[in-house]
């Protein structure tokens, strides 16, 4: 879009249609009336037998993470060396940067995409550029094969970042639809991935599964995303509780600056990197006895 841009929402548009011969054919546009404060943008459009006006947001871009250098300097030493991560959904946001915490303490991630190989390809050359190592495969956390897991080898650590779209245009306070869309990645892609998981290894594999605070205090227009992630703390503690070889660790995260949470407006995100580099470090030291066996074992 030229404009107001390919981060813009669209908002609303009113056209009328015209069939008299002799009107203009190209489609041309005007920005007729615009607003920095609401960063909204009214576009007058005639031509091609239509005449009327689009009303549109310019939301702001994605905040972009943390670089490598950045990274590092935050990481003292290797700490993580030996270690292997599986990082669903590790293309963008807080996989993105968990992928490049572990590298940058020595270890080993495996990123999986759905569709944004590009960005997934991108993170892991950053990664190798700065000397570390990484892999990319391909992995919708939606299919119900596990046969994909048996490429990714052993990891001692997994960290799950795969989601729906959070905040979505919704004409009532509860859907059930959408319910059941986040279900299907928070509860029954997070279940079938932690059976196969546990059915691999030979020690225990430490697996974080991110939560959130709307749990804590309700945000507009996430009932459905919050009710699931209720779920999928409740399945982590029977995890924890009844599935041998593995240890959940679940933190409710706070709204941090991703593609997932930019907005319109201004709103209060923290920073992805001060927000998992404990919680990585945490993850990863309940994988270090498993780490260690396994090499023991070899």
């Amino acid at each position: 879009m030229a404009c107001p841009g390919l981060h813009s929402l669209f908002s609303g548009l009113d056209v009328t249609f015209d069939d008299m011969p002799g009107g203009q054919h190209a489609l041309g546009y005007a920005v007729s009336k615009a607003s920095a404060r609401f960063r909204s943008v009214q576009i007058d459009v005639a031509g091609s037998g239509l005449t009327g006006r689009l009303d549109a947001f310019a939301r702001r871009p994605p905040s972009a993470q943390a670089d490598m250098n950045t990274v590092s300097m935050r990481v003292a030493g290797t700490p993580f060396s030996g270690q292997r991560a599986l990082v669903i959904g590790g293309s963008r946001g807080l996989g993105e940067v968990t992928a490049k915490i572990i590298a940058a303490g020595g270890g080993h991630p495996v990123i999986t995409f759905r569709e944004a190989a590009q960005e997934a390809e991108q993170v892991a050359a950053a990664i190798r550029q700065a000397g570390g190592t990484c892999d990319v495969i391909r992995h919708d956390v939606l299919d119900r094969a596990s046969e994909w897991l048996d490429n990714v080898g052993v990891v001692d650590s997994c960290y799950y970042f795969a989601t729906a779209k959070i905040f979505q245009r919704k004409s009532a306070l509860f859907e059930p639809d959408k319910l059941v869309v986040f279900l299907d990645y928070y509860a029954d892609g997070f279940s079938r991935l932690c059976t196969a998981l546990a059915q691999r290894s030979a020690g225990t594999t430490a697996i974080f599964y991110p939560s959130t605070t709307a749990l804590d205090v309700p945000v507009a227009g996430t009932a459905e995303y919050a009710m699931a992630k209720a779920a999928g703390e409740t399945l982590a503690n029977h995890l924890n509780a009844f599935q041998p070889g593995l240890k959940v660790i679940s933190r409710r995260l706070p709204r941090i600056a991703t593609d997932q949470t930019a907005t319109v407006g201004v709103a209060a995100a923290q920073d992805a990197l001060d927000v998992l580099l404990p919680i990585v470090h945490e993850v990863q030291q309940a994988a270090r006895p498993a780490a260690q066996a396994s090499r023991e074992r070899s």
